[in-house]
């Protein structure tokens, strides 16, 4: 009987020790797992496929709905109100189960055109138009919006097709999927487990648009409370736009108004909400001014399930009083 030889005795104890390192992994208490698990690995997926996934390494929600690549747009053509920011308004207001429900009990529907890194009225102005949009309302997340440039992901679905919008999501798609089966059974040892930088995975609502938090990873932080004197907010930045950033809300609330749209600003915590403010009496448009205490984040920019929850509740307190009280008025501030 022939012996092995060196080289295969080499690799018969290499792959007995990895199955038994790979079974060991398995007992190592989770608190320290995770310093050896990429986030992909502790994601929680939605439990049907009225999700998508929109945000890992790179975004893909930008193209799922401008190419509307799956059914990610059939709900925004019909939506009442449309949601636009980045991605503090998705955190700020991702209680589903409230928003479906003061929605539905005035019989209107809601969708969130808002999406990661997109600080800009440029992409989704040019969605209003793609798809010839007349909700009744528009509530934009203004600090530091208007005037700025489309994000990369944003500047690509409007300039390739629907064949590249639909390749970019079946790469991230994959990767996700390979990554996350990978992980749950394999440790990770390279030097982005020390890395605590806000990481984030989210899915996307085909329903609405909102927001599913999968998994964030940063460090928890509260949110400072701001005051409740919204007029010296306003004096406090008169004056101060950036390079046009006036001309572009301008444009944007015209652009609305020749369709039949309402506009409303907003801001979300932890923006104090000056630029706002000010832009709302600037363009003679409601503004929401939901005032909560005590919020908390995941990472220190973006507010938590639970805060999210209170700035939910006041935000529709607020926006209630722009639909009955305020909803003919302009300059008005519902506090």
């Amino acid at each position: 009987m022939t012996r092995p030889s060196k080289e295969a005795k080499c690799v018969i104890l290499f792959g007995a020790v990895f199955a038994l390192l790979t079974a060991g992994w398995q007992l190592v208490p989770r608190s320290i797992a995770g310093r050896f698990r990429p986030l992909v690995a502790e994601a929680t997926v939605p439990p049907s496929s009225e999700w998508y996934l929109g945000n890992f390494t790179s975004q893909v929600e930008q193209f799922a709905v401008y190419d509307n690549l799956d059914g990610e747009a059939d709900a925004l053509k019909h939506a009442d109100v449309l949601f636009v920011g980045d991605s503090l308004i998705l955190f700020a207001l991702q209680n589903q189960p409230m928003l479906q429900h003061f929605f539905g009990e005035r019989g209107m529907r809601y969708f969130f055109l808002a999406f990661s890194a997109e600080a800009d009225e440029i992409f989704p102005e040019r969605i209003v138009r793609k798809f010839n949009l007349h909700p009744k309302w528009v509530i934009v997340d203004a600090d530091d919006f208007f005037g700025m440039a489309p994000s990369p992901a944003a500047s690509k679905a409007m300039a390739f097709g629907r064949f590249e919008g639909w390749k970019h999501r079946f790469e991230t798609e994959t990767s996700f999927t390979v990554q996350r089966a990978i992980h749950r059974i394999f440790p990770y040892f390279g030097m982005p487990q020390w890395d605590f930088h806000p990481q984030w995975i989210w899915y996307r609502s085909k329903t609405d648009g909102i927001m599913w938090l999968a998994g964030a990873r940063g460090n928890a932080k509260g949110v400072r409370d701001t005051p409740a004197e919204n007029a010296v907010w306003r004096e406090a930045r008169a004056g101060s736009f950036r390079s046009g950033e006036l001309q572009a809300a301008e444009k944007f609330r015209n652009e609305l108004e020749s369709r039949g749209v309402r506009l409303a600003l907003t801001w979300t915590p932890p923006n104090p909400g000056t630029n706002a403010g000010h832009l709302a009496s600037e363009l003679q448009v409601p503004l929401i001014a939901t005032e909560t205490r005590g919020l908390s984040t995941v990472d220190g920019k973006h507010l938590d399930r639970g805060s999210s929850a209170r700035f939910t509740a006041s935000f529709l307190a607020h926006f209630d009083k722009v639909l009955g009280n305020c909803g003919s008025k302009t300059n008005v501030i519902c506090d």
